[in-house]
């Protein structure tokens, strides 16, 4: 049977009640747990001072320059004609030895 069709049968705070199941339902398989653990951890960054977010900016940008020289071609050949080393890239600040893109 169509389940809108049964939807429609019942009363409404039985609507009410499936609607709040359905809900949860579809909360559940979207965000699985670890969405709800980067969540927690995201927001834990709020408290954090100026030097802990560039400390941890400047982490994430070395790590996506080691990916992006590892497993990306073009920027392979960007680095190496360039002749920049990927584990020079420690800060922000020295983005600005990279070509424009």
């Amino acid at each position: 049977m169509d389940k809108m069709k049964v939807y429609n049968r019942l009363p409404i705070p039985l609507q009410n009640l499936a609607c709040d199941f359905e809900g949860k339902r579809i909360k559940k398989t979207r965000y699985s747990q670890i969405f709800w653990d980067k969540l927690a951890e995201y927001e834990s960054h709020n408290t954090w001072s100026y030097e802990q977010n560039c400390e941890y900016r400047d982490k994430q940008l070395r790590k996506m320059m080691l990916h992006c020289y590892k497993n990306v071609p073009y920027y392979k050949t960007v680095f190496d004609e360039g002749g920049i080393d990927p584990q020079s890239i420690q800060t922000i600040n020295d983005l600005q030895r990279l070509p424009v893109l």
